[in-house]
């Protein structure tokens, strides 16, 4: 017997090795689901800067803030509702460095926006969503030269009013910034367009802060704010003979009273519009 097991013993063996392969080592089987650690994934090698997912984040901030301003709360309360959100849920994504959630979030956010601004201005054409007037002008904003109405003393062209309305729509500032945002450098590359067909036309440069601050740090940051948007007017070629450039602090609000809202809208700047003639339009 004991013969028997040590042929079969010497007679198999090469048998069953000619039918056998090994992988490598941590490779085949189980062990496919479990890669070496130093291959990296492309979300492994992806970076992302925080410093500029808060500033997006701002930005969307600042839109929001004017949507609401401009009435979509009254007319999308549902939309504003999660758009605010979503606002915050990014801002907790950035302090946790959950950097791709929310870059992910702000570009969401970014649609969502402009798609209330685009329903917004639809709305608006056809009838105001306001229920009750939100926010009163003080009587300062009566004399401020920045009213929306347009006196008219030689009946200004479409050109001439779409030109005051880019100059003077979206013109809000961050808290403590002169830094022009994104929707106000848009009108005023499309205003140096049309700045070119109105050679006559100059402009009165006016910035402006809210109350939050001492009278003597709102009145330098009005003037750098005004400096900042004759800064971007001159290099888009418009001559700087045509600017005047003044600033009024927080002298002359748009809106009375103090809320986020109220202080967005007075942080501005407003350009007035003065033909040949010295005439406002």
């Amino acid at each position: 017997m004991c013969r028997l097991i040590l042929l079969f013993t010497f007679i198999g063996m090469p048998l069953l090795s000619g039918c056998t392969s090994w992988t490598e080592f941590g490779q085949g089987g189980a062990a496919e689901d479990n890669p070496p650690t130093e291959v990296k994934t492309d979300a492994a090698v992806a970076s992302y800067n925080p410093h500029e997912l808060r500033q997006d984040l701002n930005h969307n901030q600042r839109h929001l803030d004017v949507l609401v301003m401009e009435g979509a709360n009254q007319c999308f309360p549902a939309s504003v509702h999660l758009a605010k959100l979503r606002e915050n849920r990014i801002s907790r994504e950035i302090a946790g460095e959950l950097y791709e959630d929310a870059e992910n979030n702000l570009i969401i956010q970014r649609l969502d926006l402009n798609r209330i601004e685009r329903k917004l201005e639809a709305v608006v054409i056809e009838v105001s969503c306001w229920t009750s007037t939100p926010l009163h002008k003080s009587e300062e904003a009566s004399d401020d030269k920045t009213a929306t109405s347009i006196d008219t003393p030689d009946s200004p062209t479409t050109d001439t009013i779409r030109l005051f309305n880019l100059l003077n729509s979206d013109n809000q500032f961050a808290l403590n910034s002169n830094q022009i945002n994104p929707k106000y450098a848009d009108n005023l590359t499309s205003a140096c367009t049309l700045l070119v067909s109105e050679p006559d036309l100059k402009l009165n440069v006016v910035g402006h802060s809210d109350a939050s601050g001492k009278a003597d740090y709102n009145a330098s940051l009005s003037f750098q704010r005004t400096m900042a948007v004759v800064k971007f007017l001159t290099d888009c070629k418009v001559d700087p003979a045509r600017i005047n450039p003044s600033f009024e602090g927080d002298v002359v609000p748009l809106y009375s009273g103090r809320s986020p809202a109220i202080d967005l809208v007075n942080r501005r700047v407003s350009i007035e519009l003065i033909s040949g003639q010295d005439r406002k339009l």
